[in-house]
């Protein structure tokens, strides 16, 4: 009886409930908030970055090269 009673009770939730569901081509996203536009555009200024590699030390004893793209 009490099975048939909570069963009554959360009958209506499994029934009404909409899961939030987004599709793009094989990929699948359920129950995952949007993300914020703040969050995304604070974290913009991190994703702005280009890699810097050591190439040689400069002959003359004072620094390094450094080759970069731009």
């Amino acid at each position: 009886m009490k099975r048939i009673c909570l069963l009554l009770l959360f009958l209506p939730v499994l029934l009404f409930s909409e899961v939030m569901r987004k599709e793009a081509g094989n990929l699948v996203i359920e129950e995952i908030p949007d993300i914020p536009e703040r969050i995304t555009e604070r974290t913009n200024q991190y994703q702005n970055v280009r890699s810097a590699a050591l190439v040689d030390w400069d002959p003359a004893g004072t620094g390094m090269m450094i080759a970069t793209r731009f």
